[in-house]
């Protein structure tokens, strides 16, 4: 007959080692945050002081009463949500133990309120010394009442009264020193990591959030009201992948809009039926060698927005990434799948994109030098030359476009030299695009304008104006550097020419390169331009032999590598 043995792990040590599941003190803020959307809060408050280390998070979900979190308590590990909850394994109550000296739990019951407020208190070395069974201080307070309102204090002959806004509160108070485990990046870290996860949840509750950040100076910062805004970009076509052990993979995405910073989308993921997200980050770090790398370039280039949803993949313990197994790997097939249909062509188009607008800012800032260039009385025969430009929109007073020219109304203007530099608060507005103009005739005006996203790509400038346009064009089968329509005023530059390639690159020699070319070619168009015509073809060979050569200096002469200013 068999015997067995008894195992009895020592309880405090058990507990300390589960509250691992969140090892930093930020993942801790978010579970607690957790717990309370899943209680039914709509609003909820953080205030996190770097100087006194303490984090305080209050809600006004329905509370608890001493059975429901003493239940909680006895279940760590097992889970006591529901499916359509955001939480599953019930660990999130203890996961402040061994970050901080000590924090408590106080709440009052929404269902009870006359039971009042109770408070549990858990002190980390008293949870790490108990072996046996681990017990937790519990007290009544008294002299709190919940209010709908604002926060009130009240004094009689009775006693004192606090009305607080909330019903339940998390208070954690000595966090460790240690930078690394308590590391908070400052108040817009808190913002934008509880919308990430949560932003589904708090969406469908109608969840307010306020946050209070004080840092290790001292200094405050307040944000109130923070909502989960909804998707502001262009949706994409719904898709779903089906696969044999991943099942369902549900593709909830859209275009990001352009910033002044370029995209900023995010893209989140999580499982159908549950409001919990986690970023992209977190996703990776499982799923890396099971995804292209030309899908992860797609998912993580700030293009897209939105969520992808799974239907079989498993939550980590942690809440912060899919379990890495078989299922996982068939998701990422899923989205291999989909990048294949659908994300290689959004890619394209972004690409194209940011190098329209890489070309657009570096033309603003090369027409800003052949503008101050044409202001100088020394080169008044360049500017002489641009005088003589007609170009503008079909109509009175304007020269008609040539023969499949047009496109047809130019809706936004095209950004000008004017305006400032590229990324100047008075070059455009936030989102990228430009301010529109006057549209009344300037006496004397002969802007300098550049083609691209921020304007808007099209065959015709501007109206009742004089000027030069730079515009960046794959002259396919064309062998020419360069092309000056001079009825219009559009100094074209062939992007697919082997000198433009090669100066061409995506670091800073590349655009000061890039600069210094379209300088160089807009003083040769001019030039080219204002000579008779009998001699420009011997001027065009001319300035064909330097090009090369010009193009050599850029990249090998140490006179050429100083940074633009």
């Amino acid at each position: 007959m068999g015997t067995t043995s008894i195992l009895r792990p020592h309880q405090g040590n058990a507990l300390m080692h589960v509250a691992k599941s969140y090892p930093y003190l930020l993942d801790v803020i978010l579970e607690t945050i957790q717990n309370a959307i899943d209680s039914g809060a709509t609003r909820i408050a953080i205030a996190a002081d770097q100087k006194k280390r303490s984090v305080d998070i209050v809600d006004n979900g329905v509370g608890a009463t001493k059975s429901k979190f003493e239940e909680a308590l006895q279940s760590v590990c097992q889970t006591m949500k529901m499916r359509d909850k955001l939480g599953q394994f019930g660990i999130g109550l203890i996961s402040p133990l061994g970050k901080c000296e000590r924090f408590t739990f106080t709440s009052c019951p929404k269902d009870s309120p006359k039971d009042g407020f109770r408070e549990w208190t858990f002190v980390t070395a008293d949870v790490e010394n108990q072996a046996d069974t681990v017990l937790i201080p519990l007290r009544a307070v008294s002299g709190y009442v919940y209010t709908s309102g604002q926060s009130e204090t009240k004094r009689s002959d009775k006693g004192t009264v606090h009305y607080v806004p909330w019903r339940t509160k998390v208070h954690i108070e000595n966090y460790t020193r240690d930078s690394k485990i308590s590391r908070l990046n400052g108040i817009d870290e808190l913002v934008s990591e509880t919308l990430e996860r949560f932003s589904v949840a708090m969406r469908q509750n109608n969840v307010r959030l306020n946050v209070s950040f004080v840092d290790v100076f001292g200094v405050k910062s307040v944000k109130t009201d923070i909502v989960a805004q909804p998707y502001t970009g262009k949706p994409l076509a719904p898709y779903v992948a089906q696969r044999r052990t991943a099942g369902r993979t549900t593709f909830n995405l859209y275009l990001a809009r352009g910033t002044t910073k370029g995209a900023q989308g995010k893209v989140t993921f999580g499982q159908e039926g549950n409001a919990f997200r986690f970023g992209w980050r977190f996703f990776i770090m499982n799923a890396r060698e099971y995804l292209d790398k030309d899908a992860a370039e797609c998912l993580s280039s700030g293009i897209l927005e939105g969520e992808i949803l799974s239907q079989f993949a498993k939550l980590t313990e942690s809440r912060k990434a899919f379990v890495k197994n078989d299922i996982l790997a068939d998701f990422c097939e899923a989205i291999n799948e989909w990048y294949q249909k659908v994300g290689v062509h959004l890619m394209a188009e972004a690409k194209d994109e940011n190098a329209d607008r890489r070309y657009q800012e570096l033309g603003l800032q090369s027409l800003q030098t052949i503008e101050s260039m044409m202001k100088d009385g020394r080169f008044g025969v360049l500017a002489m030359a641009m005088e003589s430009f007609k170009r503008g929109t079909v109509g009175d007073g304007h020269t008609p476009p040539k023969k499949g020219q047009v496109d047809g109304n130019q809706v936004m203007k095209s950004l000008s030299s004017h305006t400032g530099r590229a990324g100047d608060s008075n070059s455009g507005d936030s989102d990228g695009r430009t301010k529109e103009p006057p549209t009344e005739s300037l006496s004397g005006h002969h802007p300098f304008t550049v083609a691209g996203p921020r304007g808007t790509r099209r065959k015709l400038v501007k109206n009742d104006s004089l000027g030069l346009q730079f515009a960046h064009v794959p002259m396919e089968g064309d062998d020419r550097l360069w092309d000056l329509d001079v009825e219009n005023g559009i100094l074209s530059f062939n992007i697919r020419h082997p000198h433009w390639v090669l100066c061409d690159t995506e670091d800073a020699a590349g655009k000061r390169k890039i600069c210094q070319l379209q300088e160089y070619i807009a003083i040769q168009a001019l030039t080219h331009f204002a000579v008779p015509e009998s001699f420009q073809h011997v001027v065009g060979k001319t300035f064909d032999d330097m090009n090369e050569a010009f193009v050599f200096l850029l990249g090998n002469s140490p006179a050429y590598m100083r940074k633009n200013t």
